[in-house]
């Protein structure tokens, strides 16, 4: 809240960059908005007080728990809004109802969006913690004690700030910018029937009238969702707008809640049977928990139909309320500080895109990851981003099409691309090493499996390179010729300007693309093995420099005959290591234990001559390493491994070991790595899921627009 004040005149329409900091914050409301309904008696029945307590202290971040998520779309229907009334349809007393006001208050003191706030109670408690009026009326007089803001930590408190925020909200309440709905309306919200009455001609037609003329109408809670769906238990993956009858393109609603029920819609395709087939997870609809954390795969979906847009997200049980714990509030502040400072250095479409992606799960846990200790951010300019729609810069991976025709037309691709920017702890030139063969490699925090697959679940790594000692600068390898400039700091945040935009290196076949290797590929495929190299967890690849594995009378265009396809397969199989990625810096230092896929053991040695391997009696000059591709590196050496050797036992013990080594998943280091090292460790310990048991919660948001239906839903478990 102290911050808030702090920045009101930052938040006035018409200062440079306004908009963009309201919808940082914005996010992070609606988030605060909805884990508030956690506090649930119904839910927390073991818990005492300390522990309720220490629950709504908790400030861990846990964004990249989500599985579905296109929030933006709430954000841009509010956006559109000028002096709107918001609705409340209120769930638990307490603590939830404290979260509602503080965004009911961020939306009408620090946005122009909203004027009023209607909340809607129950007469008496359907369940034990409803909201009553005199729940409401507890509050305001809770508000006017000064014990009342009371934490675990009195120094996560400003009493002034409070001690503001309670005064305004008297004063809202006395003016009727904070209201209770009418009396005659409390009935519906626990008579028998569903939502589906707030229809003409039914029971509920008055209270249809009311919300009608409301900008966005905030359904909290399970009983609430149940009604809404009418209580039936659908297929898990019906549409939110079939599911909710007659409503649909009724009035903007958004429903946040936490479920403990079996009346779950709107999921993506498979996560509900993916759930339903994990042993530990049964029951886990009505129980509100699961107790695995969610499989590494999950990522955002967005799925469209007409004008209709749903999401559906996950998150780990973390409950933050920006004014009662300031971890959220510290986050808004750092990113808003980060937001200028990228603006003050003119690189103003790193800031456009920072903002456009803290509205996706996955672009709210890499902001969120910025503020956590040392991290270097590799910047592209504002030149770098507008030579992106030319076709001759058109990467190889596919993947990225879409990001390369529009950056913003997915912002969840786009945070996968900023994912691929940063790496842990700082990096100054003299740190990187020189050499062609020993790059450095840093690691990034791209984690998301569907673009990077390294054993042991290791981040993508970026390669660098000085070209001398006395070069003050340093160079990304991918994309070639990606200057690193000027630099600045922001808090532990070292900024790196960058001439190019870095885009996560493809598959195999991709990445031999780049490289005019089209033999290799043809290689491959003629034996059977290019998709056993791009699904492996790890693969280190040595090419050839004319693209041939064998000799010259042995290439894709003549080997039709068995025999020469026999032979073409055991050249491939020893220049290929699986399950193991082995960079340049790896093969200067002569690694023990590679063998090939032919189960040939490989040397290597390094002297003023070169860097060089064998395989049997055969050895080839290393004259290129650290092509990476999405599930390892390509080297290039002078002359294929005329190796047609195998060892069909040592290839299967070291692909038992690869299989061991691919499963174990890298842990984090507070250190430093070094910038040649290549098995720095990822930095993605605060991706990951920590939490051993999570809850679930759904927010559905129904927006009304220019004719059509937007619909967002979200399963958020926390």
């Amino acid at each position: 809240m102290a911050d808030l004040e702090e920045r009101r005149e930052e938040l006035q329409p018409g200062i440079n960059g306004w908009e963009d900091k309201l919808a940082i914050l914005f996010a992070e409301m609606v988030q605060m908005c909805l884990w508030g309904n956690a506090t649930d008696l119904s839910m927390l029945p073991s818990m005492d007080p300390a522990d309720v307590a220490l629950l709504q202290a908790v400030g861990e971040d846990k964004t990249h728990l989500i599985l579905r998520n296109d929030a933006g779309v709430l954000w841009e229907h509010v956006r559109g809004l000028k002096d709107a009334r918001i609705d409340f349809v209120l769930d638990n007393a307490g603590f939830e109802l404290f979260t509602d006001l503080v965004f009911a208050d961020f939306l009408i003191t620090f946005t122009p969006y909203a004027d009023k706030a209607v909340f809607h109670p129950k007469p008496i408690p359907w369940f034990v913690s409803d909201v009553t009026p005199s729940d409401w009326a507890a509050m305001f007089r809770a508000l006017k004690d000064p014990n009342f803001f009371t934490t675990l930590d009195k120094s996560m408190t400003n009493p002034e700030a409070l001690k503001k925020m309670a005064s305004r909200w008297e004063e809202y309440a006395e003016k009727a910018v904070f209201a209770l709905s009418p009396e005659d309306m409390y009935a519906f919200w626990v008579a028998p029937g569903g939502f589906w009455e707030i229809a003409p001609g039914r029971d509920g037609e008055a209270v249809g009238k009311a919300l009608d003329g409301s900008g966005l109408v905030i359904f909290k809670g399970d009983l609430n969702y149940r009604k809404l769906t009418g209580d039936v238990k659908w297929p898990n993956d019906t549409p939110w707008e079939k599911a909710i009858g007659p409503l649909a393109g009724r009035f903007p609603l958004v429903s946040l809640r936490t479920s403990k029920a079996d009346v779950i819609v709107g999921l993506g395709p498979g996560v509900a049977e993916r759930l339903d087939a994990d042993p530990k997870e049964t029951g886990w609809r009505a129980s509100g928990k699961l107790r695995n954390p969610p499989h590494p795969l999950l990522r955002i979906h967005l799925l469209k139909l007409r004008k209709l847009t749903a999401i559906h997200v996950m998150r780990a049980f973390s409950l933050l309320v920006a004014f009662a714990s300031p971890s959220l509030a510290q986050q808004s502040t750092y990113l808003l500080g980060l937001l200028d400072a990228l603006r003050s250095h003119n690189l103003t479409s790193l800031g456009s895109a920072a903002v456009a992606v803290v509205k996706t799960s996955e672009g709210a846990a890499l902001l969120a990851q910025l503020s956590q200790g040392e991290k270097t951010l590799f910047a592209p300019n504002n030149e770098a981003f507008s030579r992106l729609s030319n076709p001759q810069n058109t990467p190889t991976n596919k993947a990225f099409m879409k990001f390369h025709q529009d950056p913003n037309s997915d912002p969840s691709l786009l945070a996968t691309v900023l994912s691929y920017h940063v790496v842990d702890g700082y990096y100054n030139p003299s740190d990187i090493v020189v050499g062609s063969i020993k790059h450095g490699i840093l690691r990034t925090l791209l984690t998301n499996s569907s673009y990077v697959n390294l054993e042991g679940s290791k981040s993508q790594a970026l390669v660098v390179e000085r070209f001398s000692a006395t070069d003050g600068e340093f160079y990304v390898l991918n994309p070639i010729g990606t200057k690193v400039s000027r630099s600045f700091k922001y808090q532990d945040l070292m900024v790196y300007e960058v001439n190019e935009v870095l885009i996560p290196p493809g598959s195999m076949t991709e990445a031999s693309d780049g490289q005019n290797h089209t033999f290799v590929i043809d290689s491959l495929k003629t034996v059977g093995v290019l998709a056993s190299i791009e699904a492996a967890k790890g693969a280190t690849i040595f090419i050839p420099k004319y693209g041939y594995f064998g000799e010259d009378s042995v290439n894709p265009a003549i080997a039709t005959q068995p025999k020469n396809i026999t032979r073409l397969s055991e050249f491939v199989a020893n220049h290929v290591v699986m399950g193991r990625t082995l960079y340049g810096a790896d093969l200067v230092s002569n690694p023990q234990n590679v063998v090939s896929s032919g189960g040939q053991p490989y040397s290597f040695i390094t002297n003023s001559s070169g860097s060089f391997v064998t395989s049997g009696s055969f050895t080839s000059e290393i004259i290129g390493t650290d092509f990476t591709m999405a599930n390892g590196v390509i080297h290039l050496i002078g002359n294929p491994l005329l190796n047609s050797a195998s060892n069909p036992m040592a290839a299967s013990s070291a692909a038992s070991r690869a299989s061991v080594v691919a499963t174990v998943s890298t842990t984090a280091s507070a250190t430093k790595a070094s910038a040649s090292s290549a098995n720095a460790p990822a930095s993605n310990a605060s991706i990951q899921a920590a939490n051993s048991l999570l809850s679930i919660s759904v927010i559905s948001i129904l927006v009304l627009g220019m004719g059509g239906l937007i619909q967002v839903g979200g399963m958020l478990a926390f």
